[in-house]
């Protein structure tokens, strides 16, 4: 895995494909979108954790980025149908 800045890395992936830090593999991925969340959130299954993801001062320092793989979202698991 190649790492990077957390600019390299999104302008780097493929549509569906996520970003994470290096020690957060199987965590936490991150989607960034155009829409009014910004960035979201998921579990490597899909499972969707937050539609809106505030990074902290040392995620938009880092230089641990990696591409990991396309995510497929899920149905929001805390909503019921």
């Amino acid at each position: 895995m190649i790492e990077m800045t957390i600019i390299e890395a999104i302008k780097a992936i493929k549509d569906g494909q996520a970003i994470t830090r290096k020690d957060e593999i199987g965590f936490g991925y991150y989607i960034p979108t155009d829409g009014p969340g910004g960035v979201e959130m998921y579990e490597e299954d899909g499972n969707l954790l937050s539609i809106r993801w505030n990074p902290r001062k040392d995620d938009l320092i880092a230089d641990d980025w990696v591409i990991v793989k396309k995510i497929t979202p899920r149905k929001k698991r805390y909503f019921h149908n």
